[in-house]
């Protein structure tokens, strides 16, 4: 779920115990919805990496603010999807 993080970041942290990793995998993402989720920076970058989860930040490129986006992020299905492995 993705919620406020500042004025113009909103930021969802991933679940991963599901996966049950042994260690902290490497993780990679990309965001998929049904439109305009090509304006967007930042969620590629893996933030505070578990083995039970980690975080990601989203930004637009056009300086939407995070309230704007939250919305944005509902309404076109904006969603990360992710793999890890070692």
């Amino acid at each position: 779920m993705w919620q406020i993080n500042s004025t113009t970041i909103i930021t969802m942290i991933i679940n991963t115990t599901q996966c049950n990793f042994a260690s902290t995998p490497l993780y990679f993402v990309s965001l998929y919805g049904t439109s305009d989720h090509w304006r967007m920076s930042g969620y590629v970058a893996i933030y505070f990496p578990t083995n039970q989860s980690f975080q990601v930040y989203l930004k637009s490129v056009f300086g939407v603010s995070a309230t704007a986006l939250l919305s944005d992020a509902g309404t076109f299905s904006w969603n990360i999807v992710w793999t890890g492995f070692y």
